[in-house]
């Protein structure tokens, strides 16, 4: 079964790049569309230019892909919903590219997509992923978010997640 096709909004692409697993992406799907206001957003912070040579890099080799077109109707309608120009293109890019899944982190953007009845991965849930196929240690990425970053996650999210995973790579 080929991997699923992801539409990324930039929080997680700011911890997955903090924590150097940016890369790891890959491991679970075959491509990341990466919408104009993501990478706008992603580009715009302090370390810049790793974050440029990053995307850069995976965009070149084809798994990270611009994605421009959007429904603009749909985009002003999610932004009513008090969602940022980043989330509400993805979330248009999530049904205009018929893709797999959202990468998102922030509560109204999951809570759309999941209504819409579309798979949605966090920050939290890619880390329990990446833990349980030894990438990385699950609680000391979600610390160093913590203290390094404005990544705001509560211990029972994040035993939620990585007991998600944990089902999910079981198959319950």
């Amino acid at each position: 079964m080929p991997l699923p096709l992801a539409v990324t909004d930039t929080s997680v692409l700011i911890n997955l790049h903090h924590l150097e697993l940016l890369n790891s992406l890959s491991l679970f799907y075959r491509q990341v569309l990466v919408p104009s206001p993501v990478r706008t957003q992603f580009l715009s912070r302090d370390d810049t230019r790793s974050r440029e040579i990053a995307l850069d890099v995976l965009t070149r080799r084809g798994f990270f892909s611009p994605c421009d077109d959007y429904d603009s109707i749909e985009v002003d309608r999610f932004k009513t919903l008090n969602m940022d120009e980043g989330e509400a293109e993805a979330l248009s890019q999530l049904k205009s590219r018929n893709a797999d899944v959202l990468l998102i982190d922030e509560k109204i953007g999951r809570n759309v997509a999941t209504r819409e009845r579309r798979r949605v991965n966090g920050t939290a849930s890619i880390l329990a992923r990446l833990h349980l196929n030894g990438v990385a240690e699950y609680w000391s990425c979600i610390n160093r978010l913590r203290s390094e970053s404005r990544f705001i996650i509560t211990d029972k999210i994040a035993n939620q997640a990585l007991d998600n995973a944990l089902k999910e790579q079981i198959g319950l």
